[in-house]
C-alpha cells in the first residue's frame, strides 16, 4: 500500500511541477541539500518529469533545529565545557549534516523517570519533533494520530547499512513498530547475543571432584548436587552451591536466570510461544510442572541457596565473586561482570562457558529476550520527518566501521574523549544487531594473523589487553576467544511471540497474575506447596485473567 501511495504522490506532483515550469524550491536532492518549507521524502521536488536522486546523507542547509527530550544516567560523562544540550555529537550532527538538535528536557535516574515524565507529554500533546518512546507509548501515539507514519521515509531514505541492521531476524524490529501496515517506530535496535544464556561452569571443581563438564541438563543437575555436597573448594566446609538462582529464577533472562535449565524441557515461562491453536503463556504450560519438579529437586538437595527467594541480581553475583557458586547461566559477556572480580580474588579459579546443555530430546531451543524495546517516533505535522532515518544513517556512517566518516569519530574516541562515552551522546542511538559477531571475527582474524592493521579502534583496545594479559586481558580473551563464538552455534532460538503493548486485561490484572506465578512456584521449590497442585494453579491462573488475557493476545496476533 505505501509504494502505491508513494506512486500516486509522483504522478501528481509531476503535474503540478508541469504546471509551475519546473521551477526548483531549493538545492537537487542529489547536492544533498532539503530546506525548510521544500517537501520531503517521498515528496520530495521532480525535476523534468523524472525523480531526483535522495541522498541519504544530504546535508541541510541552512541546518534545521529538530528537538529532542532525553534520559541519562550515571555513565553520562563529559569534558570541560560540553554537557547533554552542548557536546561533540551534537555538533557534528549540525557540521556533517544539518541537524541542529535541541533538548526540550533531560532526566536523571532510571528509565522510569524518562517514561512518566513523557507519558505526561503524551497526555498533554506537548511533544518534541523526535524521541523515544516504549511499546505501550507507541500505540498510544499511533492510536491518537500523534506520530507519522515513517514507511514512505524510511523506504526512500535509509542506508543500505542501516536497511540491513533493522532487517535483521526477518525486520522483526520494523514489525513490531508497525501498525495497520504502517511503520511508525523505527526500533533503537541492539546487539542480539547478549540476550541469549549460557552455562558457566567452574571447571577447577569439576577437576577437583574428577567430574567431567557436564553435556545434558540432567548432568547438569548431577553436577550441581556434587558441587554443593562434595566439598568442591576443599576447604572443609559445605559451604557452596551448585547453581545460582534468584528470586524470579526460571522467568527471565540474562545472568543468573534458569530460563535455559527449563527450556531444555521444554518450558518457555515468561513467555507467549507457539501452541497448538495460537499462543499460549509458557508458565502454564504442562511442560513447567517437570520445570518446577526440577527445582524442588535442586533445592531439597542443597544445591540452591536457601534464600534465593529473597535475594536479587546483586546479591547472587556476590555469592559468585565470594567463591560460593560452581555453575550459572549468563551471556557471553560474563567475564566482564561478576567474573572479572571473583578473578581479582581467586586468580586460580577457572570457568568453562558452554551452550546451554539440552534436556532428554537432546534438541535445545534456546531462550532469549528481544533485541529491541524502544522504537524513535516523529511529532505529526513536523516538517521534516525524513530527518529522523537520515539521522540514525548519520549514526552509523559516524559510529560504525566502514562508515565514511567513522575514521574521524574514533580518532575523537581514542583522544580527546577517550575518558568518556560519546556513544551515549546521540539522540538516535542504535546499533547492529549481529554488532559482536562481526567483532567476533574481527579479533579472532587479528589474533590468528598477528595483524591489527585491519583492527576498529575498539578491536585494537581489545588485542592490546588480550595480548598484555592480567584480569582486563583475561577478560578481553575468556570473551572474543571462548565465549562470543559459542553463541552463533545455537541453531534455534525462542523469543516471546507477543511484542505489542499490554492488552486491556494486562493493564488490569497482569501484576496480580504475575504474583501469583512467582509466589507459587517459590512454594512449590521450597517445599511448601507441593508440584501436584500445579493444575489447580493453572485452573486460577485462567479463571482470575489468565484467560481474557490469551484471548487478547491471539487477538493481536491475528490482526498482523
Amino acid at each position: 500500500m505505501a509504494k502505491r501511495r508513494i506512486f500516486i504522490l509522483l504522478l501528481l506532483m509531476m503535474l503540478v511541477a508541469a504546471c509551475s515550469g519546473n521551477q526548483s524550491a531549493g538545492k537537487t536532492a542529489d547536492e544533498g541539500a532539503i530546506k525548510p518549507g521544500q517537501p520531503n521524502s517521498a515528496e520530495a521536488n521532480i525535476e523534468e518529469g523524472a525523480p531526483q536522486v535522495i541522498d541519504p546523507l544530504g546535508k541541510y542547509d541552512p541546518p534545521i533545529e529538530v528537538t529532542t527530550v532525553r534520559a541519562t544516567n550515571d555513565t553520562f560523562k563529559f569534558i570541560e565545557g560540553e554537557s547533554l544540550e552542548d557536546n561533540i555529537v551534537y555538533e557534528l550532527y549540525e557540521e556533517d549534516i544539518g541537524i541542529k538538535w535541541k533538548n526540550i528536557w533531560s532526566v536523571g535516574g532510571d528509565n522510569n523517570k524518562y517514561t512518566e515524565k513523557l507519558n505526561l507529554s503524551i497526555a498533554s500533546k506537548n511533544l518534541p519533533d523526535i524521541f523515544q518512546v516504549d511499546i505501550g507509548q507507541l500505540k498510544e501515539l499511533v492510536d491518537g494520530g500523534l506520530v507519522e507514519d515513517m514507511t514512505p521515509y524510511f523506504e526512500q531514505y535509509a542506508s543500505q547499512q542501516v536497511k540491513e541492521a533493522f532487517g535483521y531476524a526477518d525486520g522483526l524490529g520494523l514489525r513490531m513498530g508497525t501498525f495497520d501496515g504502517n511503520l511508525y517506530g523505527l526500533p533503537n535496535t541492539r546487539d542480539a547475543a547478549g540476550n541469549l544464556n549460557l552455562l558457566w561452569v567452574r571447571q577447577d571443581w569439576l577437576d577437583n571432584l574428577d567430574l567431567e563438564l557436564p553435556k545434558t541438563a540432567d548432568e547438569v543437575i548431577a553436577v550441581a548436587e556434587a558441587f554443593a555436597n562434595n566439598d568442591p573448594d576443599g576447604d572443609q566446609k559445605k559451604n557452596t552451591y551448585g547453581i545460582m538462582a534468584s528470586f524470579m529464577m526460571f522467568d527471565g533472562y540474562g545472568l543468573g536466570s534458569l530460563d535455559a535449565l527449563a527450556a531444555a524441557y521444554g518450558a518457555y515461562p515468561g513467555k507467549w510461544i507457539k501452541g497448538e491453536e495460537g499462543l499460549v503463556y509458557g508458565s502454564v504450560q504442562p511442560e513447567m510442572k517437570k520445570v518446577l519438579e526440577i527445582g524442588r529437586e535442586l533445592y531439597a538437595m542443597g544445591a540452591l541457596d536457601k534464600e534465593f527467594a529473597i535475594k536479587g541480581g546483586g546479591e547472587t553475583t556476590a555469592d559468585v565473586v565470594a567463591g560460593k557458586i560452581g555453575m550459572y547461566y549468563a551471556p557471553f559477556w560474563s567475564p566482564a561482570w561478576p567474573l572479572n572480580q571473583m578473578i581479582e580474588k581467586e586468580p586460580d579459579a577457572k570457568w568453562t562457558p558452554l551452550l546451554a546443555p539440552p534436556g532428554p530430546s537432546g534438541e535445545m531451543k534456546v531462550p532469549a529476550g528481544h533485541f529491541t524495546t524502544n522504537w524513535m517516533v516523529v511529532r505529526k505535522g513536523f516538517e521534516h520527518p525524513e530527518a529522523l532515518v537520515k539521522a540514525i544513517n548519520y549514526w552509523y556512517d559516524l559510529s560504525m566501521t566502514g562508515g565514511s566518516r567513522n575514521e574521524k569519530y574514533s580518532e575523537l574516541r581514542q583522544n580527546e574523549y577517550k575518558d568518556v562515552d560519546i556513544n551515549s551522546y546521540t539522540p538516535v542511538y542504535s546499533e547492529k544487531p549481529n554488532k559482536n559477531d562481526l567483532f567476533v571475527d574481527e579479533i579472532l582474524k587479528a589474533l590468528k594473523d598477528g595483524d591489527t592493521s585491519g583492527l576498529s579502534i575498539s578491536g585494537l583496545k581489545t588485542y592490546d589487553k588480550i595480548k598484555a594479559g592480567g584480569v582486563d586481558g583475561w577478560v578481553e580473551q575468556k570473551i572474543w576467544t571462548e565465549s562470543a563464538p559459542l553463541i552463533r552455534e545455537y541453531k534455534e532460538i525462542v523469543t516471546d511471540e507477543f511484542y505489542g503493548a499490554p492488552t486491556e486485561t494486562m493493564g488490569l490484572t497482569k501484576t496480580a497474575l504475575d504474583k501469583l506465578t512467582n509466589d507459587t512456584f517459590t512454594k512449590m521449590i521450597m517445599g511448601d506447596k507441593s508440584v501436584e497442585e500445579f493444575d489447580d494453579f493453572v485452573a486460577q491462573w485462567h479463571k482470575i485473567g489468565g484467560d481474557k488475557m490469551t484471548l487478547e493476545v491471539n487477538e493481536w496476533a491475528s490482526s498482523r
